[in-house]
């Protein structure tokens, strides 16, 4: 870090101000430097900084109260990567503006011309989600990454999830508006033809834009699960009003099944697909006439008002139960891939791994932890994410400086052997070697003063045991997107009758879980076997999420239909016809009165809740780093970095309110929360008489408790 302080004192007592100015790698993924903002907003590549007196006729003098402090020189990004920022920059801006502009014109054209020019209108939408690159918006949002949604059979318009979700609206929006002009054709064999390829043709169309679902290693998360079942819904949504129209032109208005009867059928389909799910996460082949029934009966129904609900409550129960469907066998290949993966080597790792000795120094091998850090930090590995353990020998076979990076506890075994063969070849020496938790890449780098380096790089697996403080040292970023693991992974015992199984065996234990079984060759003689559980979820919490889910969909059809209302004028002919008498009317009286006793009050519970909810949580875990703090206490005479393995604990030893120890040197060389002790926790300390308190810290923009 480069910090610059201010400090005061009067008597005994001492102020300190301090200013982060410069952050190095790993330390500027813990905070925020003055410099990053500076350098993105004059596209520079950073900065330089030297003593006042060594700058040179380039740099600038920074001067304090009239006291050269340091010299400032900033350093340019070279061409390819300016040419490449304006660009992305450009493009952004071009976007959003084209979209701001095509907003406006919807709005004038829908305001202003008829049914027809409403349609060209509609046509250029459409045509605009095909042309624009909205993959150059997936740096910024997940939404328009083709890692996460693809299908091909749709051109642009299904390239991803945001662009699906964009097209469906458009076309939603030309069928409701050919809906409120009456204009669907009213031949009935053309409508019985119509309802034939809607109720064959529908399930199948819809699984198919539900198979574009690319489910991320590191979990969903919730932004990106409702833009699922969004997209699904709205495609769901016009295939079935089709249906409906043609229902309309065959049997006319007075005739057919109530308007009850498809949702009810969606309804027990969706709540059927927990109890029929197959051990791979499909359902049956017969599952599908729930579908086909469904979409019969919405065709078939009697035309009221409340035809256009229940097609959309339908379609958010089917997009409900395709997403869900989809994202259970998207989990169980992931688990499939991860064991797949073990016993082959990782071409990627083994590429990042040949790039590291560029870091190194040719005549010594780094002495220190912090050293490894440093130099780790500014490797294409510390991007990368893999699982690492890099450690350094010294001319006797002995460990100089171990560094692990989400790799766990234990040694990969005959690392010396490698690094003794490097040594004597005097050159680098990369091999794989089949070990737990699976094929590992192992580098050695001999050095001339006859020290080693070795660099053991894990595969992406959910073998390797996590981190449990993943962002304290600003390296491992492997926590789930979506709060819950996708899919856990462990060694289990394998029996006498395993050990000629080839294949993976996958069971459903109950309605809460599937489970996965593979028993890999020999390694040390011994077959390992892998056991995976993917998690259901309870029936409980699956149906209030379901519920929760299709009370979202029918919210935003409820939305796109006012947003068309509102634009016809038909809200405010009405409003000025029957808004004065309908608010007097006795009807409103009541609706109002009951919405002001019943969801107020729930919404007033709710949010109670919640807060007891975090408040309950908070409480756990200070509980927890209380009684953490009692067992170091009491361990008197014992260091800080022994108490951290016993307790499994980063540990920090503050005194008059500076950093003077810590549990491992990293954290000492990046002192996460500060050299001096953060204001919210002294604040804490001050108010509590017991002289223990928790504070909630921000690290690397995670929220931490400390005590």
């Amino acid at each position: 870090y480069l910090i610059l302080y201010a400090i005061a004192g009067r008597g005994a007592d001492r102020a300190v101000a301090s200013t982060l100015v410069h952050a190095e790698a790993p330390a500027q993924a813990l905070t925020v430097a003055l410099d990053e903002a500076i350098a993105a907003r004059e596209d520079v590549a950073g900065f330089a900084y030297r003593g006042a007196a060594d700058g040179g006729a380039a740099a600038a003098v920074v001067t304090v109260a009239g006291v050269p402090v340091l010299s400032v020189q900033a350093l340019p990004l070279g061409a390819p990567e300016l040419g490449q920022r304006m660009a992305e920059l450009g493009r952004e801006r071009g976007i959003a503006a084209l979209a701001l502009a095509m907003a406006l014109f919807l709005a004038v054209t829908w305001r202003t011309g008829n049914l027809a020019e409403r349609y060209g209108a509609l046509a250029v939408s459409l045509a605009l989600v095909a042309i624009i690159p909205l993959a150059a918006l997936s740096n910024r949002s997940a939404l328009f990454n083709p890692a996460f949604f693809f299908v091909s059979a749709g051109g642009p318009l299904t390239a991803s999830v945001g662009a699906l979700a964009l097209a469906a609206a458009t076309v939603l929006v030309a069928v409701l508006a050919t809906e409120r002009a009456q204009l669907f054709p009213k031949a009935p064999w053309r409508a019985a033809l119509v309802i034939i390829s809607v109720a064959v043709l529908g399930p199948f169309l819809l699984t198919t834009i539900s198979r574009g679902i690319r489910f991320p290693a590191n979990g969903a998360s919730v932004v990106l699960w409702l833009a699922w079942e969004t997209a699904v819904f709205l495609t769901a949504v016009v295939v079935l009003f089709a249906g409906i129209a043609a229902g309309d032109a065959a049997l006319g208005n007075r005739r057919g099944l109530p308007a009850w009867v498809a949702p009810f059928i969606a309804a027990v389909g969706t709540a059927l697909a927990p109890l029929v799910v197959e051990a791979r996460g499909g359902l049956p082949q017969w599952y599908t006439l729930f579908w086909i029934a469904s979409i019969i009966s919405i065709a078939l129904a009697r035309r009221t008002r409340a035809s256009l609900w229940a097609a959309a409550t339908v379609a958010a129960f089917g997009a409900a139960t395709l997403v869900w469907s989809e994202t259970v066998k998207a989990r169980v290949l992931l688990a499939d891939q991860d064991v797949a993966a073990l016993s082959r080597a990782d071409s990627s790792a083994s590429a990042l791994v040949r790039r590291f000795p560029a870091q190194l120094d040719s005549t010594t091998a780094p002495r220190t932890r912090v050293e490894l850090l440093a130099r780790y930090a500014a490797s294409d590995l510390a991007s990368s994410d893999y699982p690492v353990d890099i450690t350094t020998w010294s001319p006797r076979g002995q460990i100089m400086a171990d560094l692990r990076v989400g790799i766990g506890s234990g040694r990969a075994s005959g690392i010396e052997y490698f690094a003794r063969e490097a040594l004597d070849a005097k050159r680098a020496v990369l091999t794989h070697v089949p070990d737990r938790p699976g094929m590992l890449t192992i580098l050695a780098v001999p050095h001339a003063d006859q020290s080693v380096t070795t660099v053991v790089v894990a595969q992406h697996t959910r073998l390797v045991t996590r981190d449990p403080f993943p962002t304290i040292t600003g390296l491992s970023r492997s926590r789930d997107e979506g709060g819950t693991a996708p899919y856990t992974l462990q060694f289990a015992p394998a029996g006498l009758s395993q050990y000629i199984a080839t294949a993976a065996q996958w069971t459903k234990k109950e309605n809460d879980e599937l489970h996965g079984d593979w028993f890999l060759p020999p390694t040390g003689g011994r077959v390992i076997h892998v056991h995976a559980r993917v998690p259901l979820t309870g029936y409980s919490a699956l149906a209030t999420r379901g519920g929760l889910i299709v009370f979202f969909n029918l919210g935003l059809l409820g939305f796109l239909w006012a947003l068309l209302v509102v634009s016809d004028g038909g809200a405010v002919r009405w409003v000025r016809e029957h808004g004065r008498t309908w608010l007097r009317s006795y009807r409103a009286r009541l609706s109002l009165s009951l919405f002001a006793a019943f969801v107020v009050p729930a919404v007033a519970f709710a949010a109670w809740s919640y807060q007891r909810l975090q408040d309950d949580d908070a409480q756990t875990r200070g509980l927890l780093v209380r009684e953490t703090l009692r067992g170091v206490a009491s361990a008197q005479g014992a260091g800080l970095d022994s108490l951290s393995v016993r307790f499994d604990t980063p540990l920090f030893l503050y005194a008059n309110g500076v950093l003077i120890a810590t549990s491992d040197p990293l954290f000492d060389a990046l002192a996460p929360i500060g050299r001096l002790l953060p204001s919210e926790a002294a604040r804490a300390l001050l108010q509590n008489d017991d002289g223990f308190a928790t504070a909630e810290l921000a690290v690397a923009g995670e929220q931490m408790r400390f005590g």
